[in-house]
């Protein structure tokens, strides 16, 4: 959980400017290290961990489940297929591709939510507040994303993800 959560949190502020220079081109520097100068200059550095808790929690979750399940996965087909029959290279990396697909599926659907939570707290400009805009905190911005169906709110981005 942690070794996920906590490097994509670390990373938070890259983010946040990639989430605002993708969504607002127009009005967004597409340099990096403006993006961020901007940041700095509009919010102070709290700006630069906009999304930093649905980040952590999102990609805890996906961690654990991809990691986690993968081994679930092996041991689960290992039982059905026979340990004895995965007895070539080729066969063992087949095994194992298969195993750690089906753990993405679940990690991508744990990750989904907090995921969009983020996304969209990190793509509203400060002082230019638009319709739909979330609250700046997780349990509320996902109350409010579940409140709006245009949101698709849980798990309404994993089409474009998948």
């Amino acid at each position: 959980v942690l070794s996920c959560g906590l490097t994509h949190a670390a990373t938070v502020s890259l983010d946040v400017h990639k989430c605002r220079s993708q969504a607002h081109s127009k009005v967004w520097p597409g340099s990096l290290v403006k993006g961020l100068g901007q940041i700095i200059a509009k919010e102070g550095a709290t700006g630069l961990r906009v999304g930093v808790v649905p980040t952590f929690f999102g990609y805890g979750f996906q961690g654990m489940f991809k990691f986690g399940l993968n081994e679930v996965f092996q041991d689960l087909f290992r039982g059905i297929i026979g340990a004895d029959k995965i007895d070539s290279k080729a066969k063992k990396i087949v095994f194992q591709a298969v195993a750690a697909g089906c753990a993405e599926i679940f990690a991508d659907v744990a990750l989904c939510p907090f995921e969009m939570t983020k996304v969209k707290m990190q793509v509203q400009l400060p002082g230019s507040p638009m319709p739909g805009d979330v609250p700046m905190k997780l349990l509320p911005a996902m109350s409010a994303m579940k409140a709006n169906p245009e949101t698709r709110f849980p798990f309404g981005s994993l089409k474009p993800l998948w």
